[in-house]
């Protein structure tokens, strides 16, 4: 082919890419054009994180590599920001800068590598259709579906990952497998990246591997002189297990400490609560796309099998990775979110595909024709109505949450069609507003406000974006938000976060993310005030009530005094009770002056107290330990000076034994060791299962803040 014959394509490739483009950066725009939102947990995190990153790069470009290196022992990393902090220094910290820059970046290249993918499948004469178009027939039916935008457009940075699993996919199919040091180098380090940027991308890392290993079964078992074992390990099996030490040594030296942190957590019971059946999973991923398109993918992935337009061998590795893909994560995953559907993607897009390409070989050209119109119609329309507000008809559609909460139930006609992720819309601006000048009010002179909601209503989040939204500021640590636990597995008892609040906001209707019966550590606080539990006389509901979206009623009350220790033990004791699970996130101590964060506590060996001007059960200031000890103990910790220049010789230390029904019992006072006496162990014993209350006071008029190093009970 001569360079006039080569001119053409590439012409037609760049207008063909500029199309997409520019189609990405519209769909982007017009979509976010129509929100009038405020963002809330996993909808606002990944934004927040970008514009705080874009901050310290601007501050400190040189120090930032590590910075970006040390956050991958954190659950939100910094990797993904890296490729999106010029759209945001450059244009505006926008949540539309922001949403564009993600399609562009993360979603645009996955598209494109799915239509690579599809390009490699086809069998050129076969399926009458070159390589080109089968590659743009899958890059525009990509975009034209709504549910593999959703996760973008609610601001998931999670196609970062899944390009890098593509790319190792495509990387292994253009090099008919791992032939060479470099093919299994490169398809290694992205599958090592992939779950880097975004943690359970190990698990659709892992079925990119199993189809590789499936496929190497069929190309040994294919071969000539039938399947060889000898054959296969050598030129099989140990290609393959030297891909996986690729990845293990890249992940154990530039991710060490997100490997570190994996080890540490435990995630399995962390998020127990939240895991449902791989039936209900692939219900959910089937629900997400619509029957109709479901069955479409279906179809086309046999159709064109069975009429023999792909090639066998590369479709048995694509069809083993599409299905392991579409499978994978219900079976083992066992959550539910929107950013979770990007699992079945490769499925729907690849036998979409499949199914247009077969049908154009349909010799009946009529039948053809229509068909192809009407699957082309129907396509269009699924897409508008996935990405559109739902509008009052005879299709009722399926609208989740975003985690495991639908907010909405199909009826038949909608089980058709895509579920609908249509813009964000409040109707109760002005009500949200006057809420926020009150809480405003209220958290002046360091008070701290518990919100006991988080959901597209209410929430922590929500109330910090009207206040960015408000004045213009990115910082507004002067609202001293005190977030509700969520998961009932994951999050410590509610019980720390009201022994810190001033103030208690309350929510009715109970809406939360997670089902009902997997947030009862939530349910819990609404239940507390509203029956009248102990803890809940100390406080007074004040005045008023704000009405928001969702026929949602907002009441306030205000703590009137202290929450004694007697008190504290008795509520913890009866909320793990009404909660009804393992609580694997709950610190061992928790504090009534603590910076509270609702999960990720677990680990803790560091407490925070505030010195007590009193001392035995009428001591404002305490750490309580959160399980009970029945008989002999020992107890040891230290003080650290921390917030306070005082000496620990003048720290006095009080312990005290709280039983399930608020009796209180002061223990032997603990020895003090060492030289400044920071060091105490106490050795005692409970006549009855009680909390253990540690009292840290002094003569000293002020309530200096102290630390407490590694109290242990043994």
């Amino acid at each position: 082919m001569t360079a006039a014959d080569k001119k053409p394509p590439l012409i037609k490739n760049l207008v063909a890419f500029l199309v997409a483009v520019a189609l990405t950066i519209a769909i982007s725009l017009i979509y976010l054009g129509q929100e009038k939102a405020l963002y809330w947990s996993d909808f606002n995190y990944y934004h927040i994180i970008t514009i705080a990153a874009a901050r310290k790069f601007l501050e400190d470009p040189v120090t930032f590599p590590l910075l970006v290196l040390g956050s991958t022992a954190l659950n939100y990393n910094l990797i993904y920001t890296v490729p999106l902090l010029p759209g945001l220094l450059l244009i505006s910290e926008s949540r539309e800068a922001f949403i564009t820059s993600m399609a562009l970046f993360y979603q645009l290249p996955y598209v494109m590598l799915l239509g690579a993918l599809a390009s490699y499948l086809f069998k050129g004469k076969e399926s009458k259709a070159s390589p080109q178009i089968i590659f743009w027939l899958q890059v525009f039916l990509a975009l034209s579906l709504a549910t593999l935008w959703a996760p973008t457009l609610r601001g998931y940075p999670d196609f970062a990952a899944a390009s890098l699993i593509l790319l190792a996919s495509l990387l292994y199919l253009k090099k008919g497998g791992l032939t060479s040091a470099k093919t299994i180098i490169g398809v290694g380090i992205c599958l090592a990246l992939a779950p880097l940027i975004r943690r359970h991308f190990f698990y659709l890392a892992f079925a990119q591997a199993l189809a590789m290993l499936i496929h190497q079964l069929y190309i040994v078992g294919t071969s000539t002189g039938g399947f060889k074992w000898g054959r296969f390990f050598k030129h099989s099996f140990l290609p393959w297990l030297a891909t996986g030490m690729v990845s293990a040594i890249v992940l154990c030296s530039l991710g060490f400490l997100f490997v570190s942190s994996i080890i540490g957590n435990p995630y399995f019971s962390l998020y127990s609560s939240a895991y449902v059946s791989a039936l209900e999973g692939l219900h959910y991923l089937v629900s997400a796309y619509g029957l109709v398109v479901f069955s479409m993918a279906c179809t086309g992935f046999i159709m064109a099998f069975k009429t023999g337009i792909v090639h066998k061998d590369r479709a048995v590795f694509l069809y083993s990775f599409a299905v392991l893909s579409f499978i994978i994560w219900p079976v083992f995953g066992k959550h539910l979110a929107i950013h979770y559907t990007i699992y079945s993607d490769p499925f729907i897009c690849l036998g979409t595909t499949c199914l247009f390409i077969w049908l154009t070989k349909l010799e009946r050209i009529r039948l053809r024709s229509y068909i192809l119109a009407i699957l082309v119609v129907f396509w269009s329309y699924n897409f508008v109505i996935g990405l559109s507000n739902p509008k009052e008809t005879y299709i009722k559609q399926t609208r989740y949450g975003m985690l495991t909460t639908p907010l909405q139930e199909p009826n038949p006609a909608g089980r058709l069609v895509s579920a609908n992720y249509g813009p964000i819309i409040r109707k109760d601006f002005s009500q949200l507003s006057l809420l926020l000048d009150t809480v405003r009010d209220l958290s002046r002179d360091g008070k701290k406000v518990f919100i006991a909601s988080d959901n597209s209503v209410l929430g922590a989040d929500i109330l910090r974006n009207l206040e960015r939204k408000k004045t213009g500021t990115f910082e507004v640590d002067h609202l001293k938000l005190v977030e509700p636990p969520m998961l009932d597995s994951r999050d410590a008892l509610a019980i720390e976060g009201l022994l810190t609040a001033d103030y208690v906001v309350l929510a009715r209707p109970f809406l939360p993310m997670y089902r009902p019966e997997d947030s009862r550590d939530l349910l819990c606080v609404l239940e507390c005030f509203e029956n009248d539990w102990q803890f809940a006389k100390d406080f007074e509901k004040l005045p008023g009530q704000f009405k928001l979206d969702e026929s949602s009623t907002i009441t306030i009350w205000k703590r009137l005094k202290p929450t004694l220790p007697a008190v504290a033990a008795t509520t913890f004791e009866k909320m793990k009770k009404f909660v009804k699970t393992d609580l694997t996130g709950q610190p061992s101590w928790i504090s009534t002056d603590e910076r509270y964060v609702a999960h990720d506590r677990q680990n803790l060996a560091l407490f925070r107290v505030r010195l007590s001007k009193e001392q035995n059960e009428n001591a404002p200031h305490y750490l309580m330990s959160s399980d009970t000890i029945n008989g002999a103990f020992k107890l040891t910790g230290g003080i650290d000076r921390y917030e306070t220049d005082i000496n620990p010789k003048k720290i006095r230390i009080e312990v005290l034994a709280v039983d399930a029904d608020g009796q209180v019992r002061k223990l032997k006072d603990p020895q003090r060791l060492q030289e400044d006496y920071s060091e105490f162990v106490l050795e005692d014993r409970t006549d009855s299962p009680s909390h253990l209350v540690l009292i840290f006071s002094t003569e000293n008029s002020k309530e200096s803040m102290i630390r407490i190093r590694n109290p242990v009970i043994k």
